[in-house]
This record gives structure tokens, C-alpha cells and sequence, in this order.
């Protein structure tokens, strides 16, 4: 789990950071997946255009990550899966809106899950 991207001020980075730890917390519960500590990759956030370069660093087969986006007025959250280890890098893709420009309850269980289930297709 990468550190999510595009936050537009202070108090969405800081919401994207908790976001993005919550995610890795949970998908850390799924006994099936082996993670990587989120403050170990972090420190990768600077580094996130190549994505087998950071895989490799890590050790890792699937790198997810985030981006806050604008459409119109709305928020969104677009989470992406790769897995980095196949020749043609294929990958999962997923919307999220942000009603009001915060995660709404549960989002991180519910992005984990989806990520998860994602994953298992890719194996």
C-alpha cells in the first residue's frame, strides 16, 4: 500500500494519510495476503511513477495506491491495483466518490475488501 496522492490542501493529505493507513490495516487482517508495513512504504511516496522499481524495493507482487481526484464539484477516490510482477501490468481500478469531501463510514473496510477480492483474480 502506497500513500495516496493529489490532495488539494492540508486537510486532505492529512485525511488521505489516514485513509490509506486504515486500508492497509485492513487488508492486513485478510490472512491470505501478506502486506508490507504502511510507514515502511511511505517513505516511497516520492518514487510512485515506477511502480516495479518500488515492488522490487519492497519485495512485493501487488502495489495498491490512490489518488484524490476532482470531477466537477465532487470528490473522488480512485484506488489502483497492480500487480507489478506480470510482463503486462495488469491492473484493478475502482471510483470512490467522497460525498462532501470525506471518506464516509466504513469506506476503508469496504476498499479493502475490494481490493482483496481483486487481488485474488490476479492469482
Amino acid at each position: 500500500m502506497l500513500p495516496f496522492l493529489g490532495a488539494e490542501s492540508p486537510e486532505n493529505d492529512r485525511i488521505l494519510e489516514e485513509l490509506a493507513g486504515a486500508v492497509a490495516t485492513e487488508i492486513s487482517r485478510y490472512r491470505r495476503l501478506e502486506t508490507v508495513p504502511f510507514q515502511e512504504s511511505r517513505t516511497l511516496k516520492a518514487k510512485q511513477s515506477d511502480l516495479r522499481r518500488v515492488a522490487h524495493d519492497l519485495g512485493i507482487d501487488f502495489i495498491v495506491t490512490g489518488a484524490m481526484l476532482r470531477v466537477k464539484e465532487d470528490l473522488h477516490l480512485k484506488i489502483y491495483l497492480a500487480a507489478v510482477q506480470r510482463p503486462n501490468l495488469p491492473f484493478w481500478l475502482q471510483d470512490y466518490p467522497l460525498p462532501g469531501g470525506k471518506p464516509g463510514e466504513g469506506l476503508s473496510r469496504r476498499i479493502a475488501s475490494d481490493i482483496v477480492r481483486a487481488a485474488s483474480n490476479f492469482r
